[in-house]
């Protein structure tokens, strides 16, 4: 049997596809080349993507939320490598540099999540969170485990999944109690004391307290099929015991 040949596409990146559609994330690309091209050299690339990293920021105090969103995408892009240019700047040879970019991605990404809540886009900023959290697990180290950085990450997804909970884009983690979970986690790690964190769990706690859990009383009855209590209240409709299991 002939074995399986896989290819490798060299220039794939993920990173803008995680969080646009493919149409946007091609316009960031084409937006970045013209004015602020990336560099050669992981060092570059870092001091690039935080560059723009700052004037989202600048665009977030401003209330710009578009604006802040764009620079983070484009911050975002900086520091999205292919397999061609990983191994061209030699990401494999350093642990530390590695460290670097999985850090620096994170907190592009914990920005992003800040300024698409502002924006009101709950399901993105969930999703620039979570997309964080899994860049800020892969650079802990024992000597730094990123616990503000995890922590604010944390934050921002509990919030948004809450937010979220019940709209139309609702994802099946979009709800209360795991936007709670989040929350009481980032408390935890947050050495700070942040008041704005403790303030969110509180008003998450009183909330999640006054919601019954789903299913807790039974089924509506409006979420029965048709025809259910009819054939359940009726004792000829009752199969007899060895009845052969439905297919």
């Amino acid at each position: 049997m002939a074995g399986v040949t896989v290819v490798e596409d060299l220039d794939a990146e993920n990173l803008l596809e995680h969080l646009c559609l493919e149409e946007e994330a091609k316009e960031v690309r084409g937006w970045v080349a013209e004015k602020t091209p990336r560099p050669a050299g992981l060092d570059k690339r870092l001091s690039s993507a935080a560059k723009l990293r700052g004037k989202g920021n600048v665009a977030y105090e401003r209330k710009e939320w578009d604006a802040a969103v764009w620079l983070y995408l484009a911050a975002l892009h900086h520091v999205d490598y292919s397999l061609k240019d990983s191994r061209a700047d030699k990401l494999g040879d350093s642990v530390v540099g590695t460290a670097k970019l999985q850090e620096e991605v994170a907190r592009v990404c914990a920005n992003l999540a800040a300024a698409f809540s502002a924006k009101d886009d709950a399901y993105n900023a969930a999703r620039s969170a979570a997309l964080g959290l899994d860049y800020a697990e892969k650079c802990r180290s024992v000597k730094d485990d990123k616990r503000a950085l995890r922590a604010k990450l944390l934050y921002r997804r509990g919030v948004a999944r809450s937010r979220n909970a019940g709209r139309p884009n609702a994802g099946p983690n979009d709800t209360v109690e795991d936007g709670l979970a989040d929350v009481k986690e980032a408390c935890r790690l947050d050495e700070s004391r942040d008041r704005g964190m403790r303030e969110a769990y509180r008003k998450l706690k009183r909330r999640a307290d006054a919601e019954p859990p789903a299913y807790a009383a039974g089924f509506l009855k409006a979420d029965l099929p048709p025809g259910v209590e009819a054939v359940a209240d009726d004792d000829a409709s009752e199969a007899p015991a060895d009845a052969g299991a439905v297919p």
